[in-house]
């Protein structure tokens, strides 16, 4: 099936939308391209769908929550990803001058990135663009927000997490939706006994601002 056909706005049909986004074809070249920033022998797959949104004539963005299969220690990583069909999706750009590698470097450098080796992929041949969380240009914190240690000293020192219940000395990070250029929530889980759970939520708000809030708190960081 031709992309350019099922993006059009005056030659798409549902069922083409769907080939692209739920075929086994279509699911395999992403999975290649996933396979291509991921360590030899990481498994891909399945894809499990979250929200799909379409510009006809323009662009199709798919939300996915990607579950990968790798020989290290912990194995089995569930990581959102943002897939983009349309004629804009890929960079034009040189890749070393793209901000992207100076947010790639930090989710390595804090261990974010794992087990990706790269958290963003092109193909040109499909007009697709593929970006994985915590990637996002538009909202550089994100990468620091999903660290761990992070979190665990901003809610220390912001008193976010500040309750009846006492704090957490270590939290895992969850990313509950990751929407690039859009806004992303986020949890924070307690590793310790009577802790508890915090939520996060990155958006732009009217005036534009990229604001971080927890969800039951009125706090708010510009």
């Amino acid at each position: 099936m031709n992309i350019a056909d099922v993006l059009s706005s005056a030659r798409a049909t549902a069922e083409g939308i769907q080939w692209l986004l739920l075929s086994a074809t279509s699911q395999e070249v992403l999975a290649d391209q996933l396979r291509a920033i991921l360590p030899a022998g990481a498994v891909v797959g399945p894809f499990r769908p979250t929200e799909v949104r379409f510009k006809p004539g323009r662009k199709i963005t798919a939300y996915y929550d990607t579950f990968v299969d790798t020989e290290s220690p912990k194995g089995h990583y569930v990581r959102p990803i943002a897939v983009t069909w349309g004629p804009n999706a890929s960079a034009d750009q040189p890749e070393e001058t793209t901000p992207l590698v100076k947010i790639q470097a930090e989710a390595v450098h804090r261990g974010v990135a794992f087990p990706f080796q790269r958290l963003w992929k092109d193909f040109r041949d499909w007009t697709m663009h593929v970006s994985v969380s915590p990637l996002d240009a538009r909202f550089n914190q994100l990468v620091r927000l999903s660290d761990p240690q992070h979190v665990r000293a901003m809610l220390a020192k912001t008193r976010l997490g500040e309750s009846d219940r006492p704090p957490s000395n270590e939290y895992s990070v969850t990313p509950l939706k990751y929407r690039p250029d859009k806004g992303h929530v986020l949890r924070y889980d307690p590793l310790d006994a009577g802790a508890e759970t915090v939520f996060a939520k990155l958006y732009i708000a009217e005036d534009r601002a990229r604001v971080f809030r927890r969800e039951d708190a009125a706090r708010c960081f510009r």
